[in-house]
């Protein structure tokens, strides 16, 4: 048995491929309105259609 102390063991998250169609949406909308927030830009992508989390679209719009 390999032994690893639990702190040098950490999980790796997998990104989810609708991440990425999200940030690209994102981008072009920011481009459009540079102004604009994360909450306009959640707002924008739930009238294309999107059932997005706004805590979602505020950790893809850092």
């Amino acid at each position: 048995m390999i032994e690893i102390s639990r702190s040098s063991y950490r999980y790796r998250p997998v990104e989810q491929p609708e991440n990425d169609r999200l940030r690209v949406l994102l981008r072009g909308f920011a481009e459009r309105e540079p102004t604009d927030g994360y909450r306009l830009a959640w707002s924008y992508l739930r009238r294309k259609g999107h059932e997005v989390n706004h805590t979602r679209v505020q950790r893809l719009w850092r």
